[in-house]
């Protein structure tokens, strides 16, 4: 019991830790994709797996919570766009950016890519929350959905 016990306190502070160095301050403010690529890549570019961002943004783009959505394998992830809503409404977020890496290292979306940033920007339009970029990062680089018109 008490060896579970540290483990689970080890965990917690391992998890704290990563966090803290990591995570980004509210006054933060993501104004472009190179800003965005800049926190994101420190928390996802070297992720062996998917892993996709969502950022919650005030009308500032100051952000107000972020968080790990979904994770997934190699080279996918499957992502649930009511499950972004969701998380958009209990951040009480006005505007979103969202990211995910690739770890095969080439920052360029993949059809399904496109295809989920589209369902993803209609879905939260239906709520009036503006998605302002998808921004994919690979090998020390990035893809930004804004950047290349596709939003």
């Amino acid at each position: 019991m008490k060896i579970e016990k540290e483990y689970r306190l080890n965990e917690a502070f391992l998890s704290y830790r990563r966090v803290a160095i990591h995570e980004p301050k509210p006054t933060d403010a993501l104004k472009t994709p190179s800003a965005v690529f800049n926190i994101a890549n420190e928390l996802i570019g070297q992720e062996g797996r998917e892993v996709f961002l969502v950022y919650f943004l005030d009308a500032a783009n100051h952000i107000k919570a972020f968080t790990k959505a979904f994770t997934g394998t190699i080279d996918q992830a499957v992502i649930y766009p009511r499950e972004v809503l969701r998380y958009c409404i209990l951040a009480d977020c006005s505007r979103i950016i969202v990211c995910h890496n690739h770890p095969s290292g080439v920052a360029r979306p993949s059809e399904h890519d496109i295809a989920l940033t589209k369902k993803l920007q209609e879905a939260c339009g239906a709520v009036d929350i503006e998605m302002l970029d998808h921004i994919v990062i690979g090998d020390g680089q990035y893809y930004s959905f804004r950047e290349h018109g596709l939003i």
